[in-house]
């Protein structure tokens, strides 16, 4: 099994917070094929990625996660980069407590 990174950004992908935003149609393309947008950590901690970073664990190759990455990006409108990486190793810091953001986000669409 392995694990890939993957940053998309959307050329034309204005964020307004609605259901047919750029980046929430995205999310939830990614979402339909396994990507995740969190990150584990130690000790079983569960950290949030950046805004349209996602992660591919599985056993698609190099170029398969390429081309499940794209046909999500397609599903938007106008023009994108993609980058895919595998990952060996990583580090990270100052990410967010996924915990936390899924709280603040559940609270926020209550009051909406």
């Amino acid at each position: 099994m392995t694990f890939f990174t993957v940053r998309i950004e959307l050329k034309n992908g204005l964020r307004h917070n609605t259901e047919n935003d750029s980046y929430r149609v995205l999310d939830k393309e990614m979402k339909k094929r396994k990507f995740k947008t969190t990150i584990s950590g130690l000790p079983g901690k569960v950290f949030e990625l950046p805004r349209a970073e996602y992660i591919y664990q599985g056993d698609e190759d190099l170029d398969g996660v390429f081309q499940l990455a794209l046909s999500a990006t397609k599903k938007t409108s106008g023009k994108y980069s993609i980058i895919v990486d595998q990952i060996v190793r990583s580090r990270w810091t100052g990410l967010d407590d996924a915990y936390f953001i899924k709280q603040l986000m559940d609270y926020e669409e209550s009051i909406c």
